[in-house]
């Protein structure tokens, strides 16, 4: 079966990994989506390896989504990548709540974006449908549902604050993740060629060397540095915060520099990818002048 198109986005910031989705709906999301959910503590954050294992296979009658997950013990975040291309999915922290699993994404320091998952009996809905989730909840508070909810409307922009309430929004999700394929979760093998042993070793080696090994001055403001650990030709891409490719840099060497004084001042991402494997990388970077 062919690997899910609407499971392949790269990385934080949200918006940019929303944009990269596929629509699967009767028509084309509208992204980023006007909305974001201010300040909400997650509540004893969950180790998402321990509810449905670190290597996952996902299975429906269309899809199959090969996942690797990590939990980083210091932020208490979740690292969801592709386990094929090693695209990063997801960076999110997990709680429960009433027998769902709320994945909180980090836009900023202080602002936020919630989608629901159910999880059970060796099933999984809602993992790889993030946009539609958020999208149905803007279009509920832009109707007039839970106007206790919002915070602040800035006139100017259309841009609504929310506060995060999940007993008043557990409907809400419940009933979007009823209308949702459901998944099969099984376990899969990292390296089915390859002894345990071996396997592991090479796991391990893999992880150890990052593919961005750093990224400097950042702020940038004239030239950007790039240091990779590969041999072999990267490329590097600039994506904006509405998505959009802004410059896209060869990096041949290990240490490549490229000027970045013609970006406008704001936030950025860095995706820099191996030619050969496919082997994928990610960071942020912010343009100051």
């Amino acid at each position: 079966m062919p690997t899910s198109s609407l499971f392949r986005f790269s990385y934080l910031p949200i918006w940019i990994c929303l944009l990269l989705l596929s629509s699967g709906c009767d028509g084309p999301a509208e992204w980023p989506p006007l909305f974001y959910f201010s300040h909400y503590p997650v509540r004893h954050p969950l180790d998402l390896t321990k509810v449905v294992g670190r290597e996952v296979r996902l299975l429906s009658g269309q899809d199959t989504l090969e996942l690797r997950i990590q939990h980083d013990a210091s932020t208490r975040l979740n690292l969801l990548t592709d386990a094929v291309s090693g695209d990063t999915l997801q960076r999110v922290w997990v709680c429960r709540y009433r027998g769902l699993y709320y994945f909180t994404w980090p836009i900023s320091d202080t602002r936020y974006w919630v989608h629901a998952v159910r999880i059970k009996r060796n099933q999984v809905q809602g993992l790889d449908d993030a946009y539609r989730q958020l999208n149905l909840v803007e279009q509920a508070v832009r109707a007039g549902q839970f106007p206790d909810l919002v915070q602040h409307h800035d006139s100017a922009t259309g841009i609504l604050q929310l506060q995060f309430e999940p007993k008043k929004l557990h409907r809400l999700y419940t009933t979007m993740l009823d209308s949702l394929p459901i998944y099969k979760v099984e376990p899969r093998t990292p390296y089915p060629n390859l002894t345990t042993k071996m396997a592991s070793t090479l796991s391990i080696t893999q992880t150890s060397k990052p593919l961005l090994n750093s990224m400097y001055p950042n702020p940038a403001s004239d030239i950007l540095t790039l240091r990779v650990t590969s041999n072999a030709t990267c490329e590097a891409t600039i994506y904006d915060i509405a998505g959009r490719p802004a410059q896209t840099i060869s990096v041949p060497t290990a240490t490549t520099t490229a000027q970045v004084q013609h970006l406008p001042a704001g936030n950025y991402v860095v995706r820099v990818r191996e030619a050969t494997t496919g082997r994928v990388a990610t960071q942020r970077l912010r343009i100051e002048h």
